[in-house]
């Protein structure tokens, strides 16, 4: 029977009574269209808009046989159905919202790439991969430092014994034990620390760098440390030094500035020195020549290293934070087996690919001097106190690389006896491949301020102390072996382009050989500051045989050869009007008179 659901529901506020659910259902009340209103009643207040026509749900009412139920146990008794597709809907929202931004977070963190990630680096071709991967890097950060520490002795740790009856004498092994002898000779309290950290820029110029030097050492009551930084911006150079220990010497009016070194500098005071400790320019070519083939010889060592797992990975590598990176540390170790066959493989390929002559004498001795007890003994020594590890990213690129020795003194080291001495060098790469910048400073002093501010020189002296000091290289250079032949000492025609300028002049030193080539002729300038005592000690002009005064060189024009450094100073100390044993010009340069007789000055 269907009823009005206002007056229904009129009716049952009224019941005041309860009573027994009938035995029967009872259908419940459903409007008729007819009977559909407006809605504005506060429990709807999830309707879009007030006042349009709805459906009021149907709810299940006792019959009026029941009149004693009360509002709060219909209520109760009345399902309350949950919107499902809603809920449903929003859940799953949420877990594509959370669990994106986790997936998104999880990427660019690296947590997982790196959950997929693998060892970049297998067995079979471990060096030729760290080769491949070095040559990913065009510019970087690094930190390279080279520790020496004494510490107390551990408990495996022991001397080195060599084989009391090698096969061979193996110089390596005396050298070991003339090493480790030495250490006895350590403070035992020893601390050496050094680190050159720095970076490189790539320019269409060329490559810009810096380098952070900083080192120190402890005896224990004795502390010294020195840090110096250096630039290349362009074709220049920029040094700073920080520290340095005053018992090696006053620089404080230097210390903590910018000194500015150009092309120009480097001709004038360092080429001479460098013509003498190395090549000359045309024997640099051939070296130049020499280093491209020694790249490809290295290149067949390490594929003919790999073939031989002369370099092994000990166990699984691990995963390890470096900074911001994630990467794996590969701990290693030689094989000492393997040294025979690899010699042996590498000779073979050698000769196949570039063509080397075969020379079994040699290879049997080197072959003999690897399978020899005594270096044997040295190689299991060096494998039970070196330790290796290589730490590469995911991309395969080479990140870091640590090497640490343990030595321990022999039985004669005194208070060395309980110690260890270990060396550990670390080299680590950082920012690599990110685009740096490398300022140059603003203020600079130039090499001549520099040098005049240290020695406490004026412009004079540092000149004419200069000048000295090129022609000494240049002569040097000039009676260097390389000029020698089977049929005695010859003379280049020309002087090399790289030999510094005249500082007077600013022009090249006039160089002429003789015909035979057996002597050469070198004029310079020289201007003779103002005499004052001591400076003779920096720049000897003369010389002091028995009781009479050589000039060694002249105020002025003078002639080098390969004989005497002036021709002119030689004939000047032949004149002396007074006979007293100092030449004329000499007694002009120190002040005396050259008509009256002085014993000294």
């Amino acid at each position: 029977m269907e009823q009005n659901f206002g007056s229904n529901f009129g009716e049952i506020g009224m019941q005041t009574g309860g009573g027994n659910p009938p035995s029967e259902a009872v259908p419940p009340i459903v409007p008729s269209t007819s009977q559909i209103q407006p809605v504005h009643s506060p429990l709807y207040t999830d309707m879009p808009v007030p006042g349009t026509l709805v459906a009021i749900p149907p709810i299940e009412v006792m019959p009026i046989a029941q009149p004693f139920q009360t509002v709060s146990s219909l209520l109760a008794s009345t399902p309350v159905k949950p919107k499902k597709h809603h809920t449903g809907l929003i859940l799953l929202f949420l877990f594509i919202l959370l669990g994106g931004g986790g997936i998104a977070y999880g990427y660019y963190s690296g947590i997982i790439p790196n959950l997929f990630s693998k060892p970049p680096y297998d067995q079979s071709q471990f060096l030729t991969e760290i080769a491949g991967g070095a040559a990913k890097i065009e510019t970087s950060s690094y930190l390279l430092s080279l520790n020496v520490h004494v510490e107390n002795r551990e408990g495996d740790a022991a001397p080195f014994v060599a084989n009391s009856s090698p096969s061979i004498s193996s110089s390596s092994v005396l050298t070991f034990l003339s090493l480790q002898s030495q250490l006895s000779q350590i403070p035992p309290n020893f601390v050496f620390d050094l680190s050159l950290g720095g970076s490189s820029q790539k320019t269409s110029a060329g490559i810009n760098g810096k380098v952070v030097i900083d080192s120190s050492a402890s005896l224990g009551d004795l502390s010294v440390a020195a840090g110096a930084e250096m630039r290349k911006i362009g074709d220049k150079f920029y040094v700073m030094v920080n520290k340095f220990p005053g018992l090696f010497g006053d620089i404080s009016a230097i210390k903590q500035k910018w000194i500015k070194i150009t092309p120009a500098d480097v001709s004038q005071y360092g080429s001479a020195a460098a013509i003498f400790f190395n090549q000359t320019s045309h024997l640099q070519t051939e070296l130049n020549d020499q280093n491209i083939q020694l790249a490809s010889r290295f290149k067949l060592f390490l594929k003919i290293a790999d073939q031989d797992h002369a370099l092994q990975i000990i166990g699984s590598p691990v995963k390890e934070k470096i900074g911001n990176d994630v990467a794996y540390r590969y701990s290693l170790q030689f094989n000492r087996g393997a040294l025979v066959q690899l010699y042996k493989d590498f000779m073979a390929a050698s000769r196949q690919q570039f063509g080397d002559q075969p020379n079994d004498a040699l290879d049997q001795e080197n072959i003999a001097m690897l399978q020899d007890s005594g270096f044997n003994s040295e190689a299991d020594y060096l494998s039970k106190n070196v330790t290796m590890d290589l730490w590469a990213t995911t991309a395969g690129i080479p990140e870091k690389f640590s090497y640490t020795l343990r030595l321990v003194p022999d039985a004669t080291s005194g208070v060395m006896q309980n110690k260890q001495v270990k060396f550990t060098t670390t080299l680590a790469l950082s920012d690599i491949n990110v685009p740096v910048v490398i300022e140059e400073p603003q203020q600079a002093l130039s090499v001549e301020d520099a040098f005049m501010a240290v020695s406490g020189m004026s412009k004079e002296e540092y000149l004419y102390t200069q000048q000295l000091t090129d022609v000494g290289l240049t002569r040097a250079m000039l009676d260097r072996e390389n000029y020698t032949s089977t049929d005695g000492k010859k003379y280049p025609a020309v002087l090399d382009s790289n030999v510094p300028l005249d500082v007077y002049t600013q022009k090249p030193f006039v160089y002429t050989v003789s015909p035979d080539g057996k002597d050469y002729t070198l004029m310079y300038t020289l201007v003779l500051p103002a005499y004052k005592k001591g400076l003779v000690e920096k720049a000897p002009y003369y010389s002091k045989v028995g009781k009479r005064y050589i000039l060694n060189v002249v105020n002025g024009i003078n002639t080098a050869d390969s004989a005497v450094p002036s021709r002119e100073a030689v004939v000047q100390s032949k004149i002396d009007s007074d006979g007293d044993g100092i030449p004329d010009a000499l007694e002009v340069i120190v002040g005396t008179d050259k008509n009256k007789k002085d014993l000294s000055f």
